[in-house]
């Protein structure tokens, strides 16, 4: 064999080469034993736990492993790994395990684990494969990751509580790095019109009217921040709508340097309160030039009872300067020798309470303004002799209603007092005069009591004043049941329109010729079976205002007795004149046969269109005295010329055209109580100037004869004459209606036309 051949010396070298792996073989052996101590040793003090599992059973754990789960090696080795895990997590643990050991999962996975005292305990958990005392075997890694969970978890929950504050809150916030925006609130779409999403990334840029403005707002907030960690101020801003606002801006830098301009910026749109601040000072601005240009003493005191306002005409009322007295709280200098509140110190107070004690007897609460005060007193240091006072007092609110000052007004009514004493005085001497009339007079208030029932009038009532004094039983005086005299409504009604009247006096009573607010009556009264005429007049004082009324009263039952027998007497001369006046007609009749009838018909029309026309009764018994006997002057015209058939020549016309001449002359010596001559001397007139006998125009012509032309020439055409036939009903309606307004007043002709129509009037 070829071994047997070798020499020594190779054998010697196959005996070193084999020492030296040897030596290897004991070194590596040593180097491994080495690193299981080291792995042995840093898996005992690794601050994770670590198990080794064989089949799914544990068969080494380290300590921080026994520690994180409370369990012992006697408790776990041979034992299922997922005994320890929570059966919720069981199968997604197995399914993570499985896909890491096979590579198709690296990152770690969480799971829950239960503690041998039943405490559930988030788990981060990795697995390899390794060999483990000569067989495969997984190597795991356990992290208790409870607290960092929760940690995160309530960071989470703060982070989205700060995220609901922020959005929450009503002015926009935005996170700035280098003026870039990183973070926006909701809000900042109420106040720029962007979206939050669509703000961040953007430049604040956007934010502002101008590169210069943008600039500017720089240069003033960075400054200021490299010192100090907060800065607020105001700066005009753009909404992205185009519209120039106001912000507050507020920024505060994030950590303690400036670095890279982090900040957090939040904008207040301030626009609409500025607007209202300057109203406010523009209102203010006007309100104390109103109480400054007041001509009535006014002052205005704080909260703190500091004057704010003190107008000139309170310098003027009190002799101090405003320069004295606004901003202290002297204003008690210019009323009172010693210190003491005025009424807008306690009403500013909100002790209206304590008015009483300050103005006992002298105070009312006003019926004008809510929260005030008025009242009337003395001030003897004001002025030489002292001034009477009208002093008004309310207070001042703000928006939310809280008092914030107090308003006074000083009204001077010196003089006013002093009328008031010379009124006092004045009454009691017309009172006087009152009682000593000879005219029984009544005098009542505003609330209808009797305050003068005068000697006179105790003589004509048969009452006592001591029974109706101080009472409303006025009405004794005239009737059985209470009513109201005229001076009763004289008190309550306007004085313009008095509507109470008609409905108690109708047709009784005028108003006064000679004296305002006053009207005159004249009734019987059957309690005193007299007549009485009585005067009733307004009293009013110096301002106009109605505050009494008063009646006097005058007993004309004589005078009543004398008119009816006056009435009698021209009952019989109204007679005879009709007699008379119908004794004319008759001659005029007799004296032309051919006419008969025709002054009555006349009259009893020209009657029914006066009465039509509303004419006042007398007027129409004139008219219709004078159409009996209108055609008198008649009685000098020749028969047969009255009575010729055929056409008239212009002699006979002229002869015919005398007779209202002749009438007048007849007439015009009697003494007729209505003027009958003149109204026949021109019932032949027209209105255009072309009738007889004096050519007179329109107005000129007196109504009466007015209507009586109408009339005549009607009756005339429309009616049958011996010596001719009718000329018919509408050939006079046509005469008539051709020269309505030319020869005749048109109104007359409308108002026969239409008692025509109606029927009223018919013709033989």
């Amino acid at each position: 064999m070829k071994d047997e051949g070798k020499s020594k010396r190779d054998l010697l070298l196959e005996l070193s080469t084999l020492r030296e792996e040897i030596s290897k073989l004991k070194t590596l052996k040593n180097e491994l034993l080495e690193t299981r101590e080291l792995h042995q040793t840093l898996a005992d003090r690794s601050p994770i736990g670590v198990y080794v599992l064989q089949n799914g059973a544990f068969q080494y754990m380290n300590p921080q492993f026994k520690a994180s789960t409370g369990f012992t090696e006697a408790d776990l080795l041979g034992k299922d790994s997922l005994s320890i895990v929570h059966p919720a997590d069981r199968a997604s643990v197995r399914e993570n395990a499985v896909r890491m050991l096979r590579g198709k999962r690296t990152a770690p996975y969480e799971f829950r684990s239960v503690t041998k005292d039943g405490r559930v305990r988030w788990i981060l958990g990795t697995v390899i494969s390794i060999p483990f005392r000569g067989k495969p075997a997984v190597l795991g890694n356990y992290m208790d990751i409870t607290d960092q969970k929760e940690a995160g978890e309530k960071l989470e929950d703060l982070e989205a509580l700060e995220a609901s504050i922020l959005d929450a809150l009503p002015v926009a916030v935005v996170g700035l790095r280098e003026r870039g925006v990183i973070f926006a609130n909701r809000a900042v779409e109420a106040v720029f019109g962007w979206k939050p999403e669509e703000l961040i990334g953007k430049n604040t840029r956007v934010l502002y009217r101008s590169e210069e403005e943008y600039e500017e707002i720089g240069r003033h907030f960075y400054p200021v921040l490299e010192k100090q960690r907060t800065y607020s101020e105001e700066f005009p801003c753009r909404h992205r709508d185009g519209r120039d606002i106001i912000c507050m801006v507020s920024t505060s830098r994030i950590g303690d340097s400036l670095t890279g301009k982090s900040i957090v910026a939040t904008y207040e749109d301030i626009t609409e309160r500025k607007r209202a601040e300057a109203a406010l000072r523009e209102s203010e601005g006007r309100l104390s030039s109103i109480i400054q240009g007041s001509p009535i003493p006014t002052f205005v005191v704080g909260r703190d009872h500091r004057v704010t306002h003190w107008n000139r005409s309170l310098e003027e009322l009190s002799g101090l300067a405003a320069k004295d007295i606004i901003g202290t709280t002297e204003h008690w200098r210019a009323f009172y020798s010693q210190e003491r509140p005025c009424m807008a110190d306690l009403l500013v107070d909100g002790e209206p309470g304590k008015v009483s004690h300050w103005y006992t007897g002298k105070y009312q609460k006003s019926k004008l303004i809510e929260d005030a005060y008025e009242a009337t007193d003395f001030f003897p240091t004001l002025g030489t002799e002292g001034k009477w006072l009208r002093v008004t007092a309310a207070t001042i609110r703000d928006t939310a209603g809280h008092i914030v000052g107090a308003v006074e007004t000083l009204e001077d009514i010196t003089d006013e007092k002093k009328a008031e004493e010379g009124l006092k005085e004045s009454e009691s001497r017309l009172r006087a005069i009152l009682e000593g009339s000879p005219t029984p007079t009544v005098v009542i208030d505003k609330n209808h009591q009797v305050i003068v029932w005068n000697r006179a009038m105790e003589e004509l009532s048969a009452i006592r004043a001591s029974e109706v004094l101080h009472t409303d039983q006025q009405w004794m005086i005239f009737y059985n049941e209470k009513r109201p005299l005229m001076a009763d409504l004289l008190v309550d009604e306007n004085m313009d329109e008095v509507k109470e009247i008609p409905q108690w006096y109708a047709g009784k009573y005028v108003r006064s010729r000679l004296l305002r607010d006053a009207y005159e009556a004249t009734d019987y009264s059957t309690v005193r079976e007299k007549w009485l005429h009585f005067t009733s007049a307004a009293v009013r004082d110096t301002s106009g205002n109605i505050f009494g009324a008063v009646e006097t009263m005058t007993d004309i039952s004589p005078l009543k007795q004398a008119e009816e027998e006056l009435k009698k007497s021209l009952e019989k001369v109204q007679k005879a004149m009709t007699g008379t006046v119908e004794a004319m007609a008759v001659i005029v009749e007799t004296r032309d046969p051919y006419t008969a009838g025709h002054q009555h018909q006349v009259a009893k029309i020209s009657r029914l269109i006066a009465e039509e026309m509303k004419l006042p009764q007398e007027r129409v018994e004139a008219l219709q005295m004078a159409a009996y006997i209108h055609d008198i002057g008649k009685i000098y015209v020749p028969a047969e010329i009255l009575s010729k058939p055929g056409k008239l020549s212009e002699v006979e016309l002229n002869i015919i055209r005398i007779h209202p001449q002749v009438a007048y002359d007849i007439l015009k010596t009697i003494e007729f109580p209505w003027p009958i001559a003149d109204i026949i001397y021109q019932h032949h007139e027209r209105l255009n100037g072309t009738g007889y006998p004096r050519g007179l125009k329109n107005s000129d012509i007196c109504l009466e004869s007015r209507i009586l032309a109408v009339v005549d020439v009607f009756e005339s055409m429309a009616s049958h004459r011996p010596y001719r036939p009718t000329l018919g009903l509408e050939r006079a309606i046509h005469e008539l209606t051709q020269n309505r307004g030319i020869l005749y007043d048109p109104v007359v002709v409308d108002t026969l036309l239409k008692l025509v129509e109606e029927k009223k009037i018919e013709v033989a």
